[in-house]
């Protein structure tokens, strides 16, 4: 499970700033989906930290609860985005 997880973790990392810097050169772009990817970009950045921090100190329910909760928001600013650029 936790490879999935890593393997998820990494996909993120690299597409994520693949998507922000795209959406950074897009021209015409609407303000809410440059927006969205500003905070999905800054979001994401906090939940590797999270997830980094979950793990070091060997998973306190307080930071696993956290990470869960991260996860949450990054989803919401991804469909966010993806709702700006339909």
């Amino acid at each position: 499970m936790q490879f999935d997880h890593r393997v998820g973790a990494w996909l993120l990392a690299f597409t994520v700033p693949v998507l922000w810097w795209k959406l950074r050169r897009a021209p015409q772009l609407p303000r809410r989906a440059e927006k969205g990817g500003n905070l999905l970009l800054a979001t994401l950045a906090l939940q590797i930290g999270l997830g980094i921090a979950t793990l070091v100190s060997v998973v306190p329910l307080s930071l696993a609860a956290l990470h869960q909760a991260g996860a949450v928001v990054v989803f919401a600013f991804a469909v966010s985005v993806a709702h700006a650029l339909r």
